[in-house]
């Protein structure tokens, strides 16, 4: 059945509502990625840990939205959805036992990091366990965090694909949430995470209302 005018208008007008948060939104993570650049102090420590100045309130929201990727929105909620609700079970053991290690953990991490200035943990494993583990724990941990950030881009070209009607195409989304990505880090940890928490409580926000 051939689509009348009001809906062709109703649907025209819910992307170009869609499109124009969505600049929006992308224009503010521009802005604190670029301030976020122009106020650090160009130092490794700066970058990576945000000189360890960060609060309780924005490193909490830095984890919260940290957990909050597309592989929780999309690939949980897929795989749930596809293979049912025991699939919630694994998730959740594994996020309490995420809290447990920080809580474990964490903190002595935390204070060992102030103490030696460590900005990555292969540097606590160096000192701690020698070089070759190091080497070891970095391979690792380059292997299994560039595929995680590339999930990010492969979610957001799905969802901005579905949010535009197709006027976004699936490689168009991806390839610029991959740009203004690249934009967020030029600030380091300090733009990532204001962003975080921004995005946090607006999360939370949506949620309560």
């Amino acid at each position: 059945m051939a689509k009348t005018s009001g809906e062709i208008g109703d649907k025209v007008s819910q992307v170009t509502t869609s499109l124009a948060i969505l600049i929006t939104f992308l224009a503010l993570i521009a802005f604190l990625g670029l301030y976020g650049y122009r106020i650090g102090r160009k130092t490794v420590e700066d970058y990576f840990a945000a000189s360890r100045a960060m609060g309780s309130f924005v490193t909490l929201f830095t984890y919260f939205a940290t957990l909050c990727s597309a592989f929780t929105f999309l690939g949980c909620a897929g795989w749930g959805y596809s293979r049912g609700l025991g699939w919630y079970g694994p998730i959740g053991v594994g996020t309490a036992l995420i809290s447990i290690n920080f809580y474990v953990f964490g903190y002595r991490v935390w204070l060992l990091g102030k103490k030696f200035g460590y900005v990555s943990p292969p540097e606590l494993i160096k000192d701690r366990f020698g070089k070759e583990l190091q080497i070891i724990y970095a391979v690792v941990m380059v292997i299994f965090v560039l595929p995680y950030l590339a999930v990010q881009a492969m979610g957001a070209g799905y969802v901005l694909e579905e949010l535009s009607q197709g006027v976004i195409p699936y490689v168009a989304g991806a390839g610029l949430i991959t740009l203004f990505m690249i934009i967020l880090i030029l600030g380091g940890m300090r733009s990532i995470a204001w962003t975080d928490t921004f995005m946090g409580i607006m999360m939370l926000g949506c949620l309560a209302i």
